[in-house]
């Protein structure tokens, strides 16, 4: 149990240090890393259910990818691969599917992972304690205030990937790259909410066309009654 807790402190399931060691795939995990932080930060919420696949796709992947060769020593480095992307589709297909267990999965993760890369706390079992903890309480809000807590843990996520990995593609400073992980996280809440305006104007359009018919449909009763 040690022993897990301490891979997963360490690791944190994290997309590029899991990917740097998969031949092949290792050198373009930045890249990766700052696709997916732009595209949480302006579509993250507007594709929801593309953006659940994508996440548990990858937590599925990474995953594998992160403990089968722990377990097996000697094992062909194609076959974690192989069996990620099976785990990976699976995982995939149920958060297409599945969108209450698939905002409570994806919460969970994105904040693990971004907490797992600023807060150190004590020993391991500590550490993973009250992260796991913190991340589980803002994926149970989640299943039932999914858009404040997605876009806001989706941006800030996507702040952290750029924080982190952008040095490595760009020469910066790493003050230059927080005062860039900034404004990625406020642009993607910003942006976020902005894409789904439309369509909260639309639920509360809807909403105040059916009160305003149940409330004729009332009057015309009472009319009739009378």
């Amino acid at each position: 149990m040690d022993d897990i807790i301490t891979s997963v402190n360490s690791s944190s399931i994290t997309l590029t240090e899991s990917l740097a060691n998969i031949p092949g795939i290792n050198v373009a995990a930045p890249i990766i890393a700052i696709v997916l932080a732009l595209y949480l930060a302006l579509f993250g919420y507007t594709f929801k259910k593309v953006t659940f696949a994508i996440i548990l796709f990858l937590l599925g992947f990474l995953a594998v990818n992160m403990f089968l060769p722990q377990a097996f020593d000697s094992m062909n480095p194609i076959i974690p691969i192989a069996v990620g992307i099976v785990i990976g589709l699976i995982f995939g297909l149920v958060g297409f599917k599945v969108e209450q267990l698939a905002i409570f999965v994806a919460v969970v993760y994105l904040a693990y992972t971004t907490l797992s890369k600023f807060v150190n706390i004590g020993q391991d079992f500590i550490n993973f304690a009250i992260k796991g903890v913190i991340s589980v309480i803002l994926g149970g809000i989640a299943i039932n205030f999914s858009k404040p807590i997605f876009i806001t843990v989706s941006s800030i996520y996507a702040g952290s990937l750029v924080y982190v990995y952008l040095p490595q593609l760009v020469n910066m400073s790493y003050l230059v790259a927080i005062i860039v992980a900034v404004a990625v996280a406020v642009l993607g809440i910003g942006i976020q909410y902005s894409n789904n305006l439309k369509e909260d104007w639309k639920e509360f359009y809807l909403c105040l066309n059916c009160t305003l018919n149940i409330t004729q449909q009332e009057i015309n009763l009472k009319q009739l009654n009378i």
